[in-house]
């Protein structure tokens, strides 16, 4: 099963998310005050979301999609 954390402190208005195979194996993504916000309205959704897991499956497809684009073609558009 996936592994998928969102971590944010609200003093510094950092967010760091761990998306990963498990808990071992997997990857902290941290972000800055600028994408705060963005990834707040984010949660909101998945909390309210009816099926959170299945969106966050169809997220990491399409992220999965555009890095092997990037990967074939040298350019992400993300």
């Amino acid at each position: 099963m996936p592994a998928f954390c969102i971590i944010q402190n609200d003093n510094t208005r950092e967010t760091f998310m761990w998306i990963g195979k498990d808990t071992r194996q997997g990857e902290w993504f941290p972000s800055g005050p600028d994408e705060f916000e963005g990834v707040e309205r984010f949660l909101e959704v998945l909390e309210n979301h009816e099926d959170p897991e299945q969106l966050l499956f169809e997220i990491g497809s399409i992220w999965n999609e555009r890095k092997k684009k990037k990967d074939v073609d040298g350019e992400a558009d993300f």
